[in-house]
Formats: structure tokens, C-alpha cells, sequence
């Protein structure tokens, strides 16, 4: 049984009510919610289920991970300065628009590290205490590491690029 088939007979009912579901925000939203719940590998075979492409798919997975970027909110505020009506332009019309406002996706700068922080003698000043404490001590074992692995570099998204033009921070700060 391929995963499709799979896919079809363990979802059945769900498949059917997305399908029937007129508001196409909500039917986005379930798509992107089965999608998680099955896996992001089964976007190909959600495709053929619901007749949309894999693009569209993994847009239901933003939109349901509230991953979704601010151009209703954009389009929005540009409406309400009245030069713009409803349907004045599209998405890609929208990223024009912010392209030409200097809003385009721009790279993000590194920031350079800090040559010495204040407390640089007080770390190796401790680190060679303990270091000599075990040297004296036969039942402590002593163990060396030395990374020297790329670091990602954050703030960052879309591959380091952003709309705003923002300094990244030294380390990445994730959990």
C-alpha cells in the first residue's frame, strides 16, 4: 500500500471536510494542520489528495503555524493611506511595493565580535585554577575540547535575509 492510499483510508473523514469547507482561510489552516500531523515529507501525496500544488501545501503549514508573513496587515495600512483600493495589486505587486520603499530583502550584517569582555581574566583565571586542582587530584579526569565549527549567525531568516536591514547578533541564542 503506498503512503497516498495510506494516507486517503487513515484520514478519510477529515480529507472529506476539508474538501467541503468553503472559507478557504479555515480549509488552509486544516490542510497545514494534517500536514503537521502527518509529517512535512507527505506533502507530495497531500498535493494529489487535495489537487494543489506542494507551494500551496507548505503555505498551509506557515498558515498554521502562524508562520504567515504581515502583507494582509501591510496591505491593509497601504489602503488606509487612500492611495490604494482592495484589489490596486496583488502579492507580487505587494513585494514591488516593498521593494521600491527599500523594504526588499536585504542581507544580514554580521557584527564583529568583541575583541576582550571584562570578565576574560577573571573566566581564564578560574580555568587555570581548576585546571591545576586536577593536575593534583589522581581521580579527577582531565578532558580537553576544542570546537572550531561555523556558528549561525542570528537574527536571521530566509536564508540571512530580511526585509529590515538589522546587525546580527554574535551567537546564535536558541535553546
Amino acid at each position: 500500500m503506498s503512503i497516498l492510499q495510506i494516507i486517503k483510508k487513515s484520514y478519510k473523514n477529515l480529507i472529506k471536510v476539508i474538501k467541503n469547507c468553503s472559507n478557504k482561510e479555515q480549509k488552509m489552516k486544516m490542510i497545514g494542520s494534517l500536514a503537521v500531523d502527518i509529517g512535512k515529507r507527505c506533502i507530495s501525496a497531500l498535493s494529489k489528495i487535495f489537487g494543489l500544488s506542494r507551494i500551496t501545501i507548505r503555505k498551509a503549514i506557515k498558515i498554521f503555524e502562524n508562520k504567515v508573513f504581515y502583507k494582509k496587515e501591510i496591505k491593509k495600512q497601504l489602503i488606509e493611506t487612500g492611495k490604494y483600493q482592495e484589489n490596486s495589486f496583488s502579492n507580487s505587486s505587494l513585494n514591488n511595493i516593498l521593494n521600491s520603499m527599500d523594504y526588499g530583502l536585504k542581507k544580514v550584517q554580521k557584527t564583529k565580535p568583541l575583541k576582550k569582555i571584562e570578565e576574560t581574566d577573571a573566566i581564564f583565571d578560574n580555568v587555570n585554577k581548576k585546571k591545576e586542582e586536577g593536575f593534583k587530584d589522581n581521580k579527577m579526569v582531565m578532558i580537553s575540547i576544542d570546537t572550531k565549527d561555523k556558528v549561525l549567525l542570528g537574527p536571521f531568516s530566509r536564508n540571512g535575509k530580511n526585509r529590515i536591514q538589522i546587525e546580527a547578533v554574535d551567537h546564535e541564542l536558541t535553546p
